[in-house]
């Protein structure tokens, strides 16, 4: 029977419900026991009379764990792909257990030696809601470039700062934008969509990253946006065209539903003032109500496929933004057409 000590949920998950543990191929074992000897959570037995690993206790296996697989001399132990994990860690209900938990044993698990960041209470100085976008704009020191990116958290609970990236020129505006998606259950995002009111404050640390455009000035530009990846090159599109209005770029924005174009305002009026900025608008569902703006493509696929079809050289630096598992996508298709990964920029 499974140790209950080992059976409590995996941040809130029940244990039962995830598929992590070993399988032992018995034709590949030799019967050294090292894993049976090296498991503290007594996930297997030994037979012997056949001299042979027994995975005995599955559920007593610590998810994500793979140190007999790593430690097994002729290679006879494996485990499920690891995305079983990764789609575990995108779970919003996970998020927040490890965040309870977290701050639950804080006096424990805190660095005592950690160096503090700059932060600080700020104002909401403008709200806006752009279907399942919140536009906040905050009334932050404005030294700060687009594409990086502050920690937001309420004032008064025991949450961890969610990440958002500068979306405007702040020394140009004289504020600070950010773009926040609504996650369905998450928390912070949420709390902004539903709660937070023009004149509340909201902790602030940062800025943090590296994100920015410094491309020199000879270099045409090429931004990928995906959904609301869109933020930090929006801010970087618009400081280098106040940089040099004639400066050659190009953005392309790939989205699911047309009504994700959440930003599309911005995008035409900068299309209208910008001769040589050239859009690419991308989304594999039209809305028959979507008002077409009077500038730039627009393509019916999806935004992996359209990427894929384009023609790219070294003569841009490429920016992209989005989420985390398509960075690398995107980043590896530019590779393949020939383009110098040193030309290439992304968030992480």
């Amino acid at each position: 029977m499974p140790d209950p000590r080992f059976l409590k949920p995996w941040h809130g998950i029940p244990r039962e419900q995830i598929n992590w543990h070993p399988t032992v191929d018995e034709d590949r074992c030799i019967g050294c026991a090292t894993c049976v000897t090296g498991c503290n959570r007594l996930v297997y037995r030994y037979d012997f009379e056949r001299e042979k690993s027994i995975v005995y206790d599955p559920l007593n296996c610590l998810v994500g764990c793979t140190t007999c697989h790593n430690t097994c001399p002729v290679d006879a132990i494996s485990f499920p792909p690891f995305e079983v994990v990764f789609d575990l860690e995108k779970r919003v209900d996970e998020h927040h257990a490890i965040e309870d938990d977290l701050f639950k044993r804080k006096d424990i698990l805190a660095y005592k030696e950690a160096k503090p960041v700059k932060k600080s209470e700020v104002a909401v100085r403008e709200k806006e809601h752009r279907d399942d976008v919140t536009i906040l704009q905050l009334e932050l020191d404005t030294d700060v470039r687009p594409g990086r990116y502050f920690e937001l958290s309420p004032v008064d609970k025991n949450w961890l700062g969610r990440s958002y990236s500068v979306a405007n020129v702040p020394a140009h505006d004289g504020y600070v934008e950010f773009h926040i998606k609504k996650v369905p259950g998450g928390r912070f995002s949420e709390f902004v969509y539903n709660h937070v009111e023009i004149g509340d404050k909201l902790l602030a640390k940062g800025p943090f990253g590296s994100f920015i455009c410094d491309s020199p000035k000879n270099r045409k530009l090429f931004f990928v946006a995906l959904g609301v990846g869109l933020a930090p090159l929006i801010g970087m599109i618009q400081e280098a065209l106040l940089q040099d209005p004639n400066r050659d770029i190009t953005l392309f924005w790939g989205v699911s539903r047309s009504k994700d174009f959440y930003c599309i305002d911005k995008i035409d009026e900068l299309s209208q003032k910008y001769k040589n900025f050239k859009t690419i608008l991308v989304a594999k569902e039209y809305d028959v109500a979507f008002k077409f703006p009077k500038h730039g493509e627009f393509l019916k696929k999806r935004s992996l496929g359209a990427f894929i079809e384009g023609l790219y050289d070294n003569k841009h630096d490429y920016y992209i933004a989005g989420p985390f598992g398509a960075l690398e996508t995107f980043k590896n298709v530019l590779i393949q057409k020939g383009v110098d990964k040193n030309h290439i920029f992304t968030e992480i």
